[in-house]
């Protein structure tokens, strides 16, 4: 009996689902706790009835095809991922796999799906935070009504970002205010709101994205400290001490 149960428990690991998770970030975000939590209360453990394979590029994008093809050479059942440029890495060395999104920007824009009717094997939830650039570029101006210089913090290469200048810059031309836009890393937070103090930069959109996420707390601290009125996708953002 006990040789029959050990078989049966060795067979049930064998058939339990392979899932990867590929993100730009250096470590877990909100959204990953969010998707795990969930699958905690359908009754899915990491290790019990299914096996979680997670890859960081830590904010190096020349790190995602490697990752990418190891969980391809893993042959996980399913991929998800809350970066844009995981999920068209995947895209580009198998167009087969499917793969669940988490709240990534645009997806049709930035060709992860060809519709929302039809997104063929890549699905999940897309997040059109673009669509609303110019009623945060209204708010700014109603705090600053003498606002002439906005800069857009964002990603370096993020596709999502080209969207995001686009769509606020018909509203900014609405509103006669100037935008600049400033494509960082991480690391250069401090001389990006030294160039915008230099500029005499009157506000600041902070982009949201996997990569600047887990830095919050510290743009807030820097936008304080440079007295900027500054907006944000996350209501954290101001829970922390900025906005």
């Amino acid at each position: 009996m006990l040789a029959s149960v050990h078989s049966a428990e060795a067979q049930q690991a064998k058939k339990a689902p392979r899932i990867g998770y590929l993100s730009l970030s250096a470590g877990p975000n909100l959204p990953l706790k969010g998707f795990l939590h969930g699958l905690r209360d359908l009754g899915y453990v990491d290790g019990q009835n299914i096996i979680i394979e997670f890859r960081y590029a830590a904010e190096k994008q020349d790190r995602l095809p490697d990752l990418a093809a190891e969980l391809i050479r893993l042959k996980v059942d399913v991929i998800f991922s809350g970066s844009t440029e995981a999920i068209q890495t995947v895209r580009r060395l198998n167009a087969t796999i499917p793969i669940v999104m988490i709240a990534v920007s645009d997806p049709i824009g930035n060709g992860l799906i060809p519709s929302l009717a039809h997104p063929g094997n890549t699905t999940g939830m897309s997040l059109y935070s673009t669509e609303v650039a110019g009623k945060r570029l209204e708010i700014l101006k109603e705090v600053v009504p003498r606002l002439t210089l906005v800069v857009i913090l964002a990603y370096r290469n993020h596709p999502p970002t080209v969207l995001l200048f686009k769509e606020t810059e018909a509203a900014a031309k609405v509103l006669k205010v100037r935008l600049q836009p400033l494509e960082v890393d991480p690391d250069e937070f401090e001389s990006a709101f030294a160039t915008m103090a230099s500029e005499h930069a009157g506000a600041l959109i902070v982009q949201q994205n996997v990569v600047f996420n887990p830095y919050i707390k510290r743009l807030a601290d820097l936008a304080v400290k440079h007295r900027l009125a500054t907006i944000h996708e996350s209501n954290e953002f101001v829970e922390v001490g900025g906005g």
